[in-house]
């Protein structure tokens, strides 16, 4: 096989298209480079094709399992495939089947006793194929499979995947809703600081319920970049993970009726002046709403933690949620503590490709020791997300209550920002050196680059 051939072979068993036919019928074949330039992102070198090739097709027969799995719940039997070396075939393997409730199931196998489905060979070593038949219906979610025994020690995420998605009944058959659709940061109301807020969106659900409509449509709610608020694209967020805090309803907060200094500064009559001008903007001011805004929530923020050494309920409900919400909340909140720190220091200091190269890896003994060092910085960010949870939480039971057909729908990015925090704490599940877009449409001429 020529190293050209290759280059496609890989492309092609990587999932990258041949080709793809516009809006007028034009095919355009996929390019060698483009080719390239995707496989490298990849992580897969191509300039041994050939050798990357045999590499890639050879994985799957030496690790035994597949990573991943993904089975329709509907489907029963499932099909489970995995690899093994000829001469242990006629050998007992242990299996175990961890479900995501905790619950574990172990057996036995002898893989010459079942199906032989393909076979390889792997320098000069045949390897088979086996399927292994599991015949009961398993829950849905993300369960966990591992096969040991001689010549093997794999294991496999098993996805049971609901067979369709969740249907409203308002939609069933011919039913049909109709709704509004807005962007909940342009809305203004007398009461908001300048921007829309969750207040405003159960309002809205109640303007759509009352004129009979069955859905509230709503723009992104991700979290964006708090050092930086003119970052304020909600199609290129830090994270899809969490939410944007900057759509708090202040004053909703608990706490803020009771706390003299913070009630006493939103009703000076120099605050009361930034709000009416902020309201009045015919843009919205970002960077004057997150002043206005964060000036508040510290002052929140303080009086919660002076309760936390006297046993607070509220606090103890707070750590509980952080808890469980383990090591993805912590690298976010991470992440917005060392780019808000970086930011005051140097303002080409944007994102963690350009940190200094020792805080780009979350895991680093310097990140580690920031965080340390910074914790009530670090624990402020997740106490905003949390109150940001619960005012969204609030707003869909609200739509439930009031008996709306399909009730909030909210908007998803397609992807985040390549310096913001997901990208930095999940940096082995993203390609950071490409960007994906669309072919030119009806809607767009010359195509799309999302970044």
């Amino acid at each position: 096989m020529s190293d050209e051939a290759a280059l496609r072979a890989l492309a092609e068993l990587t999932g990258i298209d041949s080709e793809y036919v516009d809006i007028w019928g034009n095919h355009h074949p996929t390019s060698d480079r483009t080719r390239k330039a995707l496989l490298n992102a990849m992580r897969i070198d191509t300039e041994h094709p050939q050798r990357s090739l045999q590499a890639l097709r050879d994985r799957d027969w030496v690790n035994g399992l597949r990573p991943v799995l993904v089975v329709n719940d509907a489907a029963a039997p499932y099909n489970i495939t995995f690899h093994i070396a000829a001469r242990h075939e006629h050998e007992l393997h242990a299996w175990t089947l961890t479900l995501e409730s905790g619950q574990v199931l172990h057996g036995e196998l002898r893989p010459a006793d079942l199906e032989q489905t393909e076979h390889h060979v792997i320098r000069n070593r045949r390897h088979h194929a086996y399927a292994f038949t599991w015949r009961q219906r398993l829950p849905l979610g993300y369960h966990r499979f591992t096969l040991e025994g001689p010549g093997t020690n794999s294991a496999m995420r098993l996805i049971v995947a609901p067979s369709h998605c969740y249907r409203p009944a308002a939609l069933d058959g011919t039913g049909r809703v109709w709704g509004l659709a807005l962007q909940l940061y342009a809305v203004r109301s007398q009461r908001n600081w300048g921007i829309g807020d969750f207040t405003d969106l159960k309002n809205a659900l109640d303007i759509g319920a009352h004129s009979g409509a069955g859905v509230v449509g709503v723009n992104p709610l991700h979290a964006l970049f708090a050092a930086n608020p003119a970052h304020c694209s909600p199609y290129s967020p830090s994270s899809r993970l969490f939410l944007n805090p900057m759509y708090l309803d202040v004053e909703a907060i608990p706490g803020f009726h009771e706390n003299t200094q913070a009630r006493e500064r939103v009703a000076s009559g120099e605050f009361q002046a930034r709000l009416r001008a902020l309201r009045a903007d015919e843009l919205i001011d970002y960077a004057g709403v997150a002043s206005v805004k964060m000036e508040i929530l510290e002052l929140l923020y303080a009086q919660f933690v002076s309760r936390a050494n006297a046993g607070s309920e509220e606090v103890r409900r707070f750590l509980r949620w952080q808890r469980e919400s383990g090591e993805t909340l912590d690298r976010f909140c991470a992440y917005h503590a060392l780019h808000e720190y970086f930011l005051a220091q140097d303002a080409s200091l944007w994102g963690w490709p350009v940190w200094p190269h020792e805080y780009r890896d979350p895991a680093s003994p310097q990140v580690t020791s920031f965080v340390r060092a910074n914790r009530s910085r670090v624990d402020f960010f997740a106490w905003l997300q949390w109150h940001s949870e619960r005012q969204l939480q609030e707003v869909g039971a609200h739509a439930w209550d009031l008996g709306l057909g399909v009730g909030m729908y909210q908007d998803l990015a397609v992807s985040v920002d390549r310096a913001g925090a997901e990208a930095w704490s999940f940096q082995d599940l993203y390609a950071s050196e490409v960007s994906i877009g669309a072919p030119p449409d009806d809607f767009s001429l010359q195509g799309q680059n999302w970044a």
